[in-house]
This record gives structure tokens, C-alpha cells and sequence, in this order.
């Protein structure tokens, strides 16, 4: 009766695809007349995964594996940088299964702070991509840094060495027996 409908296909006999819907009109004792149109529900795609925890960043890069699963209407994913400084590598699709490779960069170790990424799965062009966001919490490998060794003509030598970088980390100087701090 209206012109303008929605049109929701619901019940036992739906299945995602192609359906042929009919408008017909009448008037008065004129002849009834129709159009056909092609209507295709598709299913919308999903991305799924998780954070990763525990990461130990060093300061020369770290390759940190991406992996989640693609489904609904989702026929291809991708893994994609949101705050990050290193770099996404290309992803793999098998099946469901979405990986790449996050490297880290000395400035997502200098930060400290966790990274973020996320998994972008398409599939037909009416609908829109869902994207699954994941945090990779990191820790950061301590770098030692110390004098070079010293000759001395006494008992007593004071060593030098830095706070151990990231800041969090702490150091100790250890020794032979006989050796005391």
C-alpha cells in the first residue's frame, strides 16, 4: 500500500541472498502492472580477538604475532595500526583465520605505553566493515649501562652505571665473595 516499505526477512525460510520483491500497482479499471526488483540481504561480516598481555618490548624492535577470526558475511581482514609507531605487516587470511605481525619500533619502547591495533574484516560493499580493537600491554627489557672496566691501585673504586631504562626497572651490582657494596 505505501511506496515506501521496510522489509525485514525473518522466520525458517530466510536465508541470506538474493530475493525477488514485487511492487504492484493498480488504478481505478486500468490495467494492473508490476516491477520486479532484486533485493540482496548480506550478512554482515564480524571480527573477533583479543589483547595481548605481557609483551616484553626491546629496544632494537620486537615482532609480536596478531591473530583473529573473520565471520558473518566477512569474505577478507586485515590487520591496521591505530596508536602505534612500528609497523603492521601484510596479513594472511586462512579460512577464518587473520594474521600479521606487529614490530615494534624504539619509540613504542621509549613510551612504554600499550599499543593498539586492530582487525578490520569486510565483506560485501552494502555493508559496513566491523572492526575489532585489541590492546597489546607491554613491558620493556631493561638496557644495563655501566662504566667500562677500570683498573684501580687501591681497595676502593667507585663504579658508576644508570638507572636502568625504561624507569620502572631497578639494577644491583653483585660480586665475588670478598667483594662488598
Amino acid at each position: 500500500t505505501s511506496p515506501t516499505t521496510a522489509v525485514n526477512l525473518n522466520g525458517p525460510g530466510f536465508a541470506y541472498g538474493t530475493y525477488v520483491l514485487r511492487w504492484t500497482v493498480t488504478s481505478g479499471s486500468c490495467p494492473t502492472d508490476f516491477v520486479d526488483v532484486n533485493v540482496t540481504f548480506n550478512q554482515a561480516p564480524t571480527a573477533t580477538a583479543i589483547d595481548i598481555n605481557s609483551i616484553c618490548l626491546a629496544s632494537t624492535g620486537t615482532a609480536i604475532p596478531l591473530g583473529g577470526t573473520i565471520g558473518g558475511g566477512a569474505t577478507t581482514g586485515s590487520w591496521q595500526p591505530v596508536t602505534v609507531a612500528g609497523t603492521v605487516g601484510a596479513s594472511t587470511v586462512v579460512g577464518n583465520a587473520v594474521t600479521a605481525t606487529y614490530t615494534s619500533s624504539l619509540t613504542d619502547y621509549s613510551n612504554g605505553t600499550p599499543i593498539i591495533v586492530k582487525l578490520v574484516a569486510s565483506g560485501a560493499a552494502a555493508c559496513t566493515p566491523a572492526e575489532q580493537q585489541i590492546t597489546i600491554n607491554v613491558d620493556r627489557t631493561p638496557v644495563p649501562v655501566a662504566t667500562t672496566p677500570r683498573n684501580t691501585c687501591s681497595n676502593f673504586i667507585v663504579l658508576d652505571a644508570e638507572s636502568p631504562i625504561p624507569y620502572s626497572a631497578t639494577g644491583l651490582w653483585t660480586g665475588p665473595a670478598g667483594v662488598t657494596f
